[in-house]
């Protein structure tokens, strides 16, 4: 009961809107490939990746760091 109704209401809703905008509308097979979207698009984005290289890198700048500390208080 509740199923039909629904879909008697999408039906009266959709028909308000105009006909071009049809390519417009949100299909189940979009709203399926809307994570993998979001994921890649996370995943990709150069941000994401400039902080991932900028984090790996910071273990040897640290290291730098120290071995100059080092250095400067032994005097050498």
């Amino acid at each position: 009961m509740f199923v039909s109704v629904h879909l008697w209401l999408c039906a009266v809703y959709i028909a308000r809107y105009h006909s071009n905008s049809s390519k417009l509308k949100l299909t189940e097979e979009l709203l399926s490939a809307s994570p993998l979207h979001v994921m890649a698009a996370y995943a990709l984005n150069p941000m994401t990746v400039a902080t991932c290289v900028a984090m790996s890198t910071g273990v040897f700048h640290n290291f730098i760091l120290s071995l100059m500390l080092l250095f400067i208080l032994r005097g050498a």
